[in-house]
């Protein structure tokens, strides 16, 4: 009895062993430069000023990052990858939208705040559009 469990522990052991092989070479790897950093993304957020906003704006555009690495990479059927390009572009709505509350918001607390400051912000904005289209080839 003893050497057919110890025969069924070996044949588990094996098993699992093979499992763990084939796991590590399922794992998805993006080459270098694929997805940029969140301080990356961060730092082209300067004029929001809520630290919260601008780190879950930076990990949306990373997770849009990925997603456009997937939708690149692999061939997928064409409803999934319809999903998938729909959730890039709502993904983009979304930090649009953030953004704008932020800045809505800051303009109606500072009732000095002129016009100098209002361009400043647009131009921000802008130059976030252009880095928007050379990361993804089209714009927002």
């Amino acid at each position: 009895m003893k050497e057919k469990n110890k025969g069924i522990i070996e044949l588990v052991e094996e098993a699992l062993q093979q499992m763990e092989y084939i796991s590590s070479a399922a794992k998805l790897r993006s080459p270098h430069g694929t997805m940029s950093y969140a301080r990356t993304y961060q730092k082209q957020f300067s004029f929001v000023n809520n630290d919260t906003l601008k780190k879950n704006i930076s990990y949306l555009l990373m997770l849009n990052d990925f997603l456009t690495w997937t939708v690149r990479r692999f061939f997928l059927a064409p409803g999934i990858k319809d999903m998938l390009l729909k959730n890039i572009i709502t993904n983009f709505g979304y930090a649009v939208e953030a953004t704008n509350k932020n800045i809505a918001k800051r303009i109606s607390e500072k009732k000095d705040m002129g016009f100098d400051a209002f361009t400043s912000t647009s131009s921000q904005i802008q130059s976030l559009k252009i880095y928007s289209r050379t990361t993804y080839g089209t714009g927002c």
